[in-house]
Order: structure tokens, then sequence, then C-alpha cells
């Protein structure tokens, strides 16, 4: 493929992307959750595998992510709302100084956890390709919505508050 070729592509292909970012639309089926595992940066040990019965929205961020500052109120907001024997907030922090990832949790204080990905495997597990991203795992363990981008009010109230309610 020519140079020219490529760079005229490049444009469409952003387009498309930022469609898909917009939209929240699940880029495929229902699937299985990979495993989640981990420490926070307190120490504590996380396994989204403990909360099956449970929805589970997991949040992939890092520290140098704007957008991801912009999702925090938000994400807080539905993890105070719920009990997390209903819905579980859990943040993945990907690739992260962890120094600049304590400042992070310091300046936004989400109320929710974050298992460190130190070396970005677990995300690699996930699919992941941008960030923000996040995923919605049902009760079973599947993992039944994904949204790219920044979440918003209207994707929790349109797909992740139904699923709580199931």
């Amino acid at each position: 493929m020519s140079r020219s070729r490529i760079v005229t592509l490049i444009p469409l292909l952003l387009i498309s992307l930022c469609t898909s970012c917009t939209t929240g639309v699940p880029e495929q089926d229902p699937y299985p959750a990979p495993s989640l595992a981990g420490p926070d940066l307190t120490g504590r040990q996380w396994n989204v595998e403990e909360h099956r019965g449970a929805v589970v929205l997991v949040s992939v961020w890092a520290s140098w992510c704007g957008p991801c500052r912009d999702e925090v109120p938000v994400l807080s907001a539905v993890d105070e709302q719920y009990d997390p024997d209903e819905l579980l907030v859990l943040g993945l922090i990907f690739r992260d100084n962890p120094d600049a990832a304590h400042q992070f949790i310091e300046e936004e204080r989400p109320s929710f956890p974050s298992v460190v990905d130190a070396d970005g495997t677990i995300a690699v597990d996930w699919g992941v390709s941008a960030l923000p991203q996040s995923f919605v795992i049902d009760r079973n363990g599947t993992v039944v919505a994904r949204h790219f981008g920044a979440v918003t009010q209207e994707w929790i109230d349109d797909v992740v508050i139904p699923e709580v309610a199931r």
C-alpha cells in the first residue's frame, strides 16, 4: 500500500474510532470475563472472581489520561449508590508510574479501588485498545458491555443500571 493511500486512510480510521468511542456500543457478543486479579495501591488484593453474583464495572485508566479524570465523578457516584454485593466498581491502573497513580487518586478521590496493572498484561488480556475503556461484567462473570472513552451518566443509566436491576 502506498504512503499516500495510508495517509488518506488514517483520518477515516480515526473518524470510525471516534464514532465508536461516543456510541458505547459493545464491539462483540457477550464473552467470559478474563482474569482480573492483583493488588491496589495500598497492597489490598482484589479478584473479580470473588465478586460473582454482583455486577462489576471495570474502568481502565491511567494518571496521564485526561478523559480518565473526567469520568471519576460519574464512576464514584454510581459506586456510592450501590452496595458492592450489587455493583462493584473496580479500576484497572494501566502501565502507570506508581507515584503518578497515587497523585491521581489523591487529586481525584475516586471512591472505588483500582488494581495495579504495571506491565499492562491484564489490559492486553481484556483487549484494551485505548483509554479510558470500561467493561460491564454480569452476575455470572460474562462481559456484556464495553465502552470506549469516558463513561457518562447516560451510559451508566442505559447500560449499567439495567444490568444491576436484572
